[in-house]
């Protein structure tokens, strides 16, 4: 699938087969590997909570590890903050607020968890 992906001469057909290998990904890569994300951030970055919890939460794993490695090197973040703004949502509103917090506090956004906040959950 990787190679079908980099041979890839259409752009929109690329970016759905990178969706394709993000999604793959979360099974099918090394352990060492970020392939769920490093295809997601190549791919179309749409509907991500359509993919299903589990890979949200890989893909939450995997941010935090990147983000780690960014902030080392002195590399931009936003686009990883991007995802995150798509992921946190979806933890709430399914009563995952410890990962939330988590994943906030990874990417050194915990003051957005204000924004989620209601009579229901504070």
């Amino acid at each position: 699938m990787k190679e079908a992906y980099e041979s890839e001469k259409d752009a929109g057909l690329k970016t759905r087969k990178a969706d394709l290998c993000s999604l793959v990904g979360m099974v099918a890569s090394e352990d060492d590997e970020n392939d769920a994300l490093k295809y997601c951030l190549v791919g179309s970055r749409k509907e991500l909570v359509s993919w299903g919890h589990e890979y949200l939460r890989c893909l939450s794993g995997q941010i935090g590890k990147e983000f780690e490695k960014k902030i080392e090197a002195d590399e931009d973040t936003e686009e990883l903050i991007g995802l995150v703004d798509q992921i946190i949502p979806e933890f709430i509103y399914h009563n995952e607020e410890p990962e939330a917090v988590d994943l906030l506090i990874e990417v050194e956004k915990l003051q957005k968890v204000v924004n989620f906040t209601n009579k229901n959950n504070y």
